[in-house]
């Protein structure tokens, strides 16, 4: 009896706290449709526009887009919303895809050992030296006319809650870096794609990563740009950020293109957005 009553109280407790969760929950999807509706939806409700559909964004995190509204392409868009008000459209937009980084833990892998930069096959946009041919020799590819056909597929690494994915990797020895749109960076195994090392970045991170070392003799980093303006650099031992700093030259801002190593020296080319303020005059 006793266990019956406990029960039955247990029911009551939950009958009256769910409808108020519930309610609570659906006032901020209402408050997060409305704000969507009358900031963003003149854009993503219109196919002229070109602008990412309202199902594409309901396919990336809450953290994403959240970093787009507050120091992405979309802070111009909007500057009238609150940090409040911003958190409501993205949890609004991204839905069930939630920020998905629970996934990170089990891919690690099973040995904590620092990552040992072996040969460099491939690292920056022209992949090899500083001439942007864009070519692996077979040598180093380890592929032929002859065995090309006989590709077949070891691994994959998806990126839960992304649609797109834009930074170059750099292979390394044993090891693939490479960055995401939601501002991981990861240090892959690859033989097996377990992840050796993850790094969260600032922002998105939208250009090639770039390996090599500031001195003669010195650690090596890995170098890149974000969509905030600043460039990065982080130890490819371990993912250990050294330095940050911002390049932007305004509010508009933004890197994707790929920074350049030479002699010591990093060159970082910083780009703009004016198309997409020019959408809202």
């Amino acid at each position: 009896m006793k266990k019956i009553i406990k029960a039955l109280a247990v029911f009551s407790i939950v009958s009256l706290v769910n409808p108020v969760f519930a309610i609570e929950v659906d006032q901020k999807a209402l408050q997060g449709a409305a704000l969507y509706k009358q900031y963003c939806a003149g854009c993503h409700e219109v196919a002229a526009s070109n602008a990412p559909t309202r199902a594409s964004l309901g396919q990336m995190s809450a953290t994403t887009i959240l970093q787009q509204l507050a120091i992405g392409k979309m802070k111009v868009q909007a500057q009238a919303l609150d940090q409040e008000q911003k958190a409501l459209v993205a949890e609004f937009l991204a839905g069930e895809a939630g920020d998905q980084v629970d996934w990170i833990t089990p891919a690690m892998c099973d040995s904590g050992k620092e990552v040992e930069i072996g040969d460099i096959a491939t690292s920056g946009w022209g992949l090899r030296g500083v001439k942007n041919h864009r070519f692996i020799p077979g040598s180093v590819a380890g592929m032929s006319k002859e065995n090309v056909g006989k590709l077949k597929l070891k691994w994959a690494f998806a990126y839960p809650g992304q649609t797109q994915v834009r930074s170059q990797p750099v292979v390394a020895g044993d090891t693939i870096f490479t960055g995401s749109k939601s501002g991981n960076l990861f240090a892959l195994d690859r033989h097996s794609g377990c992840i050796r090392w993850h790094y969260k970045a600032v922002a998105s991170v939208r250009t090639g990563l770039v390996l090599g070392q500031a001195e003669e003799g010195g650690e090596f980093l890995l170098f890149f740009g974000d969509i905030t303006g600043a460039a990065s650099a982080v130890r490819a031992r371990d993912g250990v950020l050294v330095w940050r700093k911002s390049f932007a030259l305004f509010q508009t801002s933004i890197i994707t293109g790929t920074p350049a190593l030479h002699n010591g020296r990093l060159y970082v080319p910083v780009s703009s957005y004016e198309v997409m303020v020019a959408a809202d005059p």
